[in-house]
């Protein structure tokens, strides 16, 4: 499914629990991969030759970097609900697509509820100003906890 540019984080965790909700009524195994970048601000065209390096010292600004460094800790020690309530924060170095593919997946994995660790498949790294990782969150023994709040009415 596509990235809603014009949706609130609520609503990328309304859509993420909906998924869950038909995950968790259905019989059948599924695989969520979300694509998408961290901090997410390019260099200007004349500027792209000098930031070409993977080094994520080439990150767009410190403090794109120092955020993005953040969620990866919490990631990797399954601090997610810490990463839902500082989303206005890392909203101020402009996550790609809103971080709409991360809430979407931890929407349909149990938000706050979820604890499970990310594993790093790939380093940090830069790609002309923006934060690009691979994370992979294994399922828990017992499955992923479901949302607390499973309402999908409208506001």
């Amino acid at each position: 499914m596509s990235l809603c540019q014009t949706a609130t984080d609520e609503d990328f965790l309304r859509a993420g629990r909906a998924i869950g909700e038909a995950i968790a009524k259905s019989d059948r195994r599924v695989l969520l991969l979300a694509s998408g970048a961290l901090s997410h601000t390019f260099y200007k065209l004349r500027d792209l030759r000098k930031h070409e390096a993977s080094d994520p010292s080439h990150i767009f600004s410190e403090a794109a970097r120092a955020a993005d460094y953040e969620r990866l800790e919490w990631m990797k020690a399954g601090e997610h609900g810490t990463i839902l309530e500082t989303m206005p924060a890392f909203h101020k170095v402009r996550p790609e697509g809103m971080f709409g593919h991360w809430l979407l997946t931890i929407g349909a994995i149990g938000e706050e509820n979820c604890t499970a660790p990310g594993v790093m498949y790939s380093e940090y790294e830069n790609s002309i100003g923006t934060g690009q990782v691979h994370v992979w969150f294994p399922r828990p023994d017992g499955g992923f906890p479901r949302a607390k709040d499973l309402t999908l009415t409208r506001d």
